[in-house]
């Protein structure tokens, strides 16, 4: 059986927002993650404090493999301040805050900065709990948003809560030690410990299928922080819930569109089209995809695509068909270290048996075949009596 593949994907808008995807579906090469909750790779100073992992969340150091296991993640950079020198302001920061250095608008929604205690109410340091720092001085990267006062707590919360948060931590502070917490509501879900972190900054990712509503930095012997924590940029995303999808799968003749039937009848050596159409019918965006047919083989392996819920892609392989042939379909979307959900579907190919003939067949076909037969019969016996003549 002879096949080829063709990806087409369609969009569908979901919060104003449309999602496309257009390429070769194996241009991207696969990536292999570690069991669920215990990935960490990076600086090799860190250590992991909290819970065991036990499943549901996977830790990251590495930006790069934290952004191609979670694409498309809204980020904030903070560059978009009207401050051209370093100014302090009250918190919190948010969408809909307007002060010295950001006005609403400035800051993406579902994200706001505060510091602990709030503008500091406990009486101590500045009233402008937080603080803007161009890119370039203390060594920063870029733009830096962080507590004021060196003793206070700063604070990040997600509204809604996330699935994904990638943070570019750094202090203003040389070598300052820094501890990352992240929580789901009132429970930790873990720690992360930098050994050592200057203006230059690191970074530190999870993803938790079961959310994360905020994520404190401060000194890592877990006291309020010493090196005026702060961010130089974050990504955030992905909605936690359930996660489930559909799949459709239909079988057809015509190369140009998804046949509608997932069973049809054709002659041998016939060239077929299977169409698998997946729907995200969940709550939470998944990133990667498995499918796998029982008679094509594996079609798709841990491979990226970003399917926020409502959306829907569809794949196309054809094969030419020898046999009558049933096959079964299995469609797994998943986020890497989270939730996945899996689906299945049938299509039927019936190759029609040969079509037996007999001689009255034929007969009955045409009126002229025994006229042929008697004229063949007539050439025959002139052409034997020819012989007998020359003979003689």
């Amino acid at each position: 059986m002879r096949r080829q593949w063709l990806l087409v994907v369609f969009a569908t808008v979901v919060s104003s927002l449309t999602f496309l995807w257009a390429g070769s579906a194996f241009a991207d090469t696969p990536i292999n993650l570690t069991d669920v909750g215990s990935e960490v790779t990076g600086d090799s100073s860190a250590t992991i404090y909290g819970p065991a992992p036990l499943g549901g969340f996977t830790v990251y150091t590495d930006r790069t493999t934290f952004t191609t296991d979670n694409p498309g993640l809204p980020f904030e950079n903070f560059d978009s301040a009207g401050c051209a020198a370093i100014a302090g302001f009250p918190a919190p920061l948010n969408s809909s805050t307007t002060n010295a250095c950001y006005a609403a608008g400035d800051i993406l929604p579902g994200l706001e900065l505060r510091d602990n205690p709030l503008n500091d109410s406990d009486g101590g340091g500045s009233p402008n709990g937080l603080v803007f720092v161009p890119g370039g001085q203390f060594s920063l990267p870029d733009s830096f948003v962080g507590s004021n006062t060196f003793t206070n707590t700063f604070e990040v919360y997600f509204t809604p809560t996330v699935a994904a948060a990638g943070l570019d931590v750094a202090s203003i502070t040389t070598a300052a030690p820094m501890r990352v917490r992240f929580y789901n509501g009132a429970t930790l879900i873990t720690e992360y410990n930098f050994a050592s972190l200057g203006g230059t900054g690191g970074f530190i990712g999870l993803t938790d299928s079961g959310g994360i509503s905020r994520v404190e930095l401060l000194a890592n012997n877990g006291a309020a922080g010493n090196g005026a924590e702060g961010l130089t940029g974050i990504l955030f995303g992905g909605t936690s819930g359930d996660a489930s999808i559909t799949l459709d799968k239909t079988v057809g003749t015509s190369s140009g569109t998804c046949a509608t039937t997932d069973t049809i009848t054709v002659p041998a050596t016939t060239t077929v089209y299977y169409c698998y159409t997946v729907e995200n019918t969940g709550e939470i965006t998944l990133t990667r995809h498995d499918l796998t047919d029982t008679e094509l083989g594996t079609i798709l392996t841990n491979f990226p695509f970003t399917l926020v819920p409502g959306a829907s892609a569809f794949l196309t392989q054809s094969a030419t068909i020898t046999q009558t042939t049933v096959n079964i379909a299995v469609w797994t979307a998943y986020i890497p270290g989270g939730p996945s959900a899996s689906a299945t579907d049938v299509a039927t190919v019936t190759v029609e048996p040969p079509t037996a003939v007999t001689v009255s067949d034929l007969s009955a076909t045409s009126g002229t075949l025994p006229l042929l037969a008697f004229a063949a019969s007539g050439l025959l016996l002139l052409a034997a009596a020819g012989v007998i003549l020359r003979k003689r």
